[in-house]
């Protein structure tokens, strides 16, 4: 495939995570990248991140979080695969 100048981002997202701080970065999901600080929200004794713990990082995140309709997603998809792929990442660095 070739890539052209169409080829953006629908959404995209990465996480940085240490003893000390953990940040999502989110793409394609505001009219600017974000970064989001959520160390306040991580309870470094608790491994696993249970459903409880990821709807109150998720309840942090969504307000912040200002995705478009547009011919390529639409607003509705853009938050569903954010989530999805945040749950995914969260689960991997925090297990």
């Amino acid at each position: 495939m070739k890539r052209s100048s169409e080829d953006l981002a629908l959404v995209g997202v990465a996480c940085f995570h240490n003893e000390k701080k953990t940040c999502l970065s989110y793409t394609a999901m505001a009219p600017t990248p974000l970064l989001i600080d959520i160390s306040d929200n991580i309870v470094r004794d608790r491994k696993e991140l249970d459903e409880a713990k990821f709807r109150d990082i998720w309840e942090i995140i969504t307000p912040i979080l200002r995705p478009i309709d547009d011919i390529r997603a639409s607003k509705k998809y853009r938050m569903h695969m954010a989530e999805m792929i945040t749950r995914t990442i969260l689960k991997e660095v925090l297990d």
